[in-house]
């Protein structure tokens, strides 16, 4: 009986601890850098066990909170990974080793006068393999769905993830009298994707952009064909700009089935999300001689819509105005009366960040 109890008492410490490991984060930061001392962008550090990731900076700089019992890996382009323990180290410069034999080539943007389109390069890249062919007659044939499956992704394997191949060949580049894009961004884009079996997938060859019009994540590895991600495969991406800004989307059902949602911010009480749908206007300029009236141009014009998730879990949908904000959280109204009276100006998406890191504390 003794024993037992012992055993009994190893295992409730052994669970304590194991739950105090996990329930620490720790700030870290660091540079990556190859042997001359040359600083790397867009290097991916990730942290495995919180499902985060984020590229280096311009100056091959890196911030990222961690589990201090996890792991570092460091992956980029020509480069051999790295993986690091983390243990009480808060700072890290990384030095990477070049992989010999690898030419990490920039993906280009597609040339619109390359006559022709090229599907099978994509095909063969990327390892696709065939499924049933779609039933619906209306469909064109170039809309067979594929599977990517069994892909290495820098020492980590994929099982599965879905795409549609073929169909999407976006030009990002609009006519010089249209205003705005149906695309997040002008160019193809860094970033990672946290698939519905809630493993991160990152490749070096990979870059993706997400079309506001049609809602659905575009991948490339050639920068002239595209896939189109299978909704139901995806639970969470992040996407980096030019400018090394980021941007989280998630897919929230409960909100749209029909596009992501961009994460303003996210905590343990409440989440603010932002759907947005982007309409093409066509010119619609008249005159008399006299007067005049419309647009001379066409335009890509986003509509934003804004939600709040709070304890019930059902999404509220909010204006930006005080009033709204009183309604959704409306249980901690004195915490949101303390911040109303600490931060003034527009309510934008700024002011809803800081609301919602506000009010998660």
């Amino acid at each position: 009986m003794k024993n037992f109890r012992r055993i009994c008492l190893a295992l409730v410490s052994l669970l304590a601890f194991g739950q105090l490991v996990k329930a620490q984060s720790v700030t870290i930061r660091g540079t990556v850098s190859n042997a001359e001392g040359g600083r790397l962008h867009n290097a991916f550090v990730r942290d495995p066990q919180s499902k985060l990731g984020i590229y280096t900076d311009t100056t091959g700089s890196f911030t990222i909170v961690v589990n201090p019992a996890s792991r570092l890996y460091i992956n980029c382009a020509g480069y051999n990974d790295t993986t690091l323990n983390i243990g009480n180290r808060v700072t890290f410069n990384v030095v990477l080793t070049r992989a010999f034999g690898v030419i990490a080539a920039p993906i280009k943007p597609r040339d619109n006068n390359a006559p022709g389109i090229v599907q099978n390069s994509f095909r063969d890249q990327v390892n696709l393999q065939p499924s049933a062919p779609p039933a619906a007659a209306n469909i064109p044939v170039t809309l067979i769905p594929f599977k990517i499956t069994g892909v290495h992704i820098n020492s980590f394997t994929d099982p599965s993830f879905d795409a549609q191949q073929g169909a999407i060949f976006p030009v990002f580049t609009v006519k010089e009298e249209t205003r705005g894009s149906r695309y997040l961004f002008a160019e193809w884009a860094k970033g990672f994707v946290v698939n519905s079996k809630d493993s991160l997938i990152q490749r070096n060859d990979m870059m993706f952009n997400y079309d506001k019009m049609g809602g659905g994540l575009l991948l490339t590895r050639d920068g002239r064909s595209a896939i189109e991600v299978n909704r139901e495969q995806v639970k969470t991406f992040t996407l980096y700009g030019a400018d090394g800004v980021q941007y989280n989307f998630e897919n929230v059902p409960a909100i749209s089935n029909k596009r992501y949602v961009e994460v303003v911010e996210e905590g343990t009480k409440y989440k603010i999300y932002k759907l947005v749908n982007t309409e093409f206007v066509k010119s619609d300029y008249a005159t008399n001689g006299i007067t005049t009236s419309g647009n001379p141009y066409d335009e890509y014009v986003d509509k934003a819509t804004y939600y709040v998730i709070g304890k019930d879990g059902a999404p509220l949908q909010i204006s930006l105005k005080k009033k709204a904000l009183k309604e959704a959280f409306k249980e901690d109204t004195e915490k949101l009366n303390q911040f109303f009276a600490s931060n003034g100006g527009d309510i934008d998406d700024d002011y809803l960040r800081g609301l919602g890191e506000y009010m998660n504390k």
